[in-house]
């Protein structure tokens, strides 16, 4: 897997967004301050499809109100 360009993520986001994903927040790993910097590996993930994913530091942490990107 290749990490991906911002032209590959800006598409992807848009995939999403026309898949009825637009209005949820995005989720990635490592914490707000950024203590912590990874490539980008995969695009759209929505939270529900990530069986026991833990989730800290954002304003929900309703998998149905949430995507990740990785």
């Amino acid at each position: 897997m290749k990490q991906l360009t911002v032209t590959e993520l800006r598409k992807a986001l848009q995939d999403a967004e026309k898949q009825g994903f637009g209005n949820r927040l995005v989720v990635t790993a490592d914490d707000e301050e950024g203590n912590g910097l990874h490539g980008i590996w995969y695009g759209i993930t929505p939270c529900e499809d990530l069986a026991g994913i833990d989730i800290t530091d954002s304003e929900t942490t309703d998998v149905t109100k949430l995507v990740c990107i990785g």
